[in-house]
């Protein structure tokens, strides 16, 4: 093997190493949320605690979904979607981790307790 191929292999390892750090690093700093948010078609649908378990159906006129929240983490469990992928996606329990299901135009995202002061209404003004 010549040098530059010998030099690219080693640039081209050294940043997939650094990568793989960076982004073990980057999840290991989150912080875990204490709430999650339901977005249904655009509309705050509900906000629920991480340190309740508990099923919530989520249907609209787009579908129907459960979505079950257990030991502090939220997944999606059922939906009736065609393609079936936000029942793929892993469980959520980290401040910003989101599970989208497209079709049924549904989105659950966990935030934190200062987050709900900042979705929800202080006053009216006229």
């Amino acid at each position: 093997m010549d040098k530059k191929r010998r030099n690219s292999l080693i640039l081209a390892i050294g940043c997939i190493v650094f990568a793989g750090i960076a982004g073990i690093a980057i999840n290991m700093t989150r912080q875990r949320g204490s709430q999650i948010i339901v977005w249904a078609d655009g509309t705050q649908w509900g906000i629920y605690q991480l340190n309740q378990e508990q099923e919530i159906e989520i249907k609209t006129e787009n579908g129907r979904n459960i979505l079950r929240i257990q030991d502090g983490k939220a997944k999606m469990t059922e939906a009736d979607c065609p393609d079936g992928l936000c029942i793929r996606q892993r469980e959520i329990d980290k401040i910003g981790e989101s599970i989208i299901c497209l079709p049924h135009r549904i989105v659950v995202e966990v935030i934190g307790d200062a987050q709900e002061d900042q979705n929800s209404l202080d006053a009216v003004v006229n």
